[in-house]
């Protein structure tokens, strides 16, 4: 591993300062979830936000702020910058002519803090942890470190939520100009990733344009908060360029999925679609677009976020390109129980809509769907590996030869090297065959006899090299000694590779 040059410790110390002033800032000021409007001389509040201090306390819509941390509305930041009341010790109400005074102000439910605290730092964590990964055992190349520098960015913008709701000035700051930084980079990345390989769909010149807007766009926010102003106008500019840059994004993938759907790195293309859809998609369709257009959020800012989960599993497979990854099946098998949770998660909406007391709104009920969709998605998959997991040990069909097959090439498709693919057959000839023991090794051409599992006794490996000295085997052969049986599963012109077991019952193949 390359020592940290001083490029990456900045970026390092940056990342957890950030992260820590914004961390504080959670921990120090209460979510108060409120929206102001303007009407002639007074501030009235227009909306409570769900799962805020103020929904808590009941805090009235309508009545108009008399003061807040002991002086005039208008003198604390957050009301004429953004119409939101935040960060505030006090305030006091005019409702119908009371005076409603609140100053004892506590943070909100767990639900935020795991929403907007928790779920992000260890989303953070995990990148960090992922970027050490790739920096230690990665080949050092450009798309690598541009991998890592788009994992830190989509981190530390997902943490910097916690502090954007609050109308942090550095945290919105932070909050606007890393998730637009953070396409861009993505676009960058896959152009030199593609290169290295030698695939160019795409000219660079696309991601030199967009750094330069966005560098640009960065900039004059910054002025603004400096100054005191962020109009109406730059929150929906900021908004439509994010969106235009998830458009660019998905235009570059999916053109390139439709060039080269049908050679050698048409499964790249593939994965990098889906990871990025499942990432992307439910923050832009049920996020951005409605509150563009309608003003409605079909889902939370915070539950959208969370699919973001999808960008390190994602990118961790190009960079690796464990190619023993079946990612076909997978898709598969998400398409297709997707498409059987549609019917139940839509009978189960409607009989709650006949259920509940209350009538919910349309896009509660939407939301209802949606998570309801998800839950049968985790079920099916979840019941479908603990099928393949527990059936060898509470049914009888763990000694059919047919089911263990079914069983063993499942199974083998959730490994990524050629030793967890040993292991699986291992352990399904352990289950279902009455054998002693079992051994996993190869055999050098030139030197001698090595083990590449489990250490396996002098006595025996001694045994074999008097069969391996005195005979020649292709791929296939059975070896059947005093000892028990081998099966020759490999063979180059370095080593021979052997499955051997000894036992009075041994595999048939």
């Amino acid at each position: 591993m390359a020592s940290i040059n001083k490029k990456e410790l900045f970026i390092l110390l940056f990342i957890l300062g950030s992260v820590s002033y914004i961390t504080f800032v959670s921990l120090t000021q209460p979510y108060l979830g409120i929206e102001v409007g303007n009407e002639g001389n007074d501030w009235i509040i227009t909306n409570i936000k769900g799962d805020s201090w103020a929904e808590k306390q009941n805090v009235p819509i309508g009545a108009s702020l008399a003061s807040v941390n002991g002086d005039v509305p208008e003198e604390h930041y957050s009301i004429p910058m953004f119409h939101n009341l935040e960060n505030a010790g006090s305030f006091t109400l005019n409702h119908e002519g009371e005076i409603l005074s609140y100053d004892n102000i506590e943070n909100p439910s767990a639900t935020h803090w795991v929403f907007f605290v928790v779920i992000p730092l260890l989303f953070l964590t995990g990148v960090l942890w992922i970027s050490h990964l790739v920096y230690k055992k990665v080949d050092p190349r450009y798309s690598v470190h541009l991998l890592m520098l788009f994992f830190l960015t989509i981190g530390l913008g997902y943490i910097s939520n916690s502090g954007a709701v609050r109308y942090d000035l550095y945290s919105v700051f932070l909050n606007t100009s890393l998730f637009l930084a953070a396409c861009v980079i993505l676009i960058h990345f896959l152009y030199k990733y593609f290169a290295e390989l030698n695939i160019f769909w795409f000219s660079k010149n696309w991601y030199i344009a967009l750094y330069s807007l966005v560098g640009t766009v960065t900039i004059v926010e910054g002025l603004l908060l400096i100054n005191g102003l962020y109009p109406a106008l730059i929150y929906q500019v900021l908004r439509i360029l994010l969106l235009g840059l998830y458009i660019i994004l998905f235009l570059i993938i999916y053109r390139g999925l439709y060039l080269h759907k049908d050679d050698a790195y048409g499964t790249l293309f593939k994965y990098v679609s889906v990871g990025m859809s499942i990432a992307f998609l439910p923050y832009i369709m049920l996020y951005l677009i409605p509150t563009l257009t309608i003003g409605v959020k079909l889902i939370p800012l915070e539950f959208a976020a969370s699919f973001l989960i999808a960008l390190p599993v994602t990118f961790m497979y190009l960079v690796t390109r464990e190619q023993l990854i079946d990612i076909n099946f997978y898709m598969g098998r998400l398409r297709y129980y997707a498409f059987l949770s549609i019917v139940p998660s839509l009978v189960l909406t409607i009989a709650l809509s006949v259920l509940i007391m209350n009538s919910l709104s349309f896009i509660r009920y939407i939301e209802v769907f949606i998570v309801l969709e998800i839950t049968l998605i985790v079920f099916l998959s979840i019941k479908e590996l603990l099928d393949f997991k527990l059936q060898q040990y509470l049914f009888a069909a763990r000694y059919s030869y047919q089911e263990s097959m079914h069983r063993m090439s499942k199974n083998m498709k959730n490994q990524t090297n050629a030793v967890d693919l040993m292991k699986v057959l291992r352990n399904e000839i352990s289950n279902v065959l009455n054998v002693r023991d079992i051994y996993i090794y190869s055999k050098h051409n030139k030197k001698a006899l090595y083990c590449v599992y489990d250490p396996i006794p002098e006595d025996f490996l001694n045994h074999f090299e008097d069969q391996f000295s005195n005979h020649s085997y292709d791929i296939g052969s059975i070896i059947e000694t005093e000892k028990g049986f081998g099966v020759i599963v490999g063979y180059s012109w370095k080593k021979l590779q052997c499955f051997g077991a000894e036992g009075r019952k041994i595999l048939q193949l």
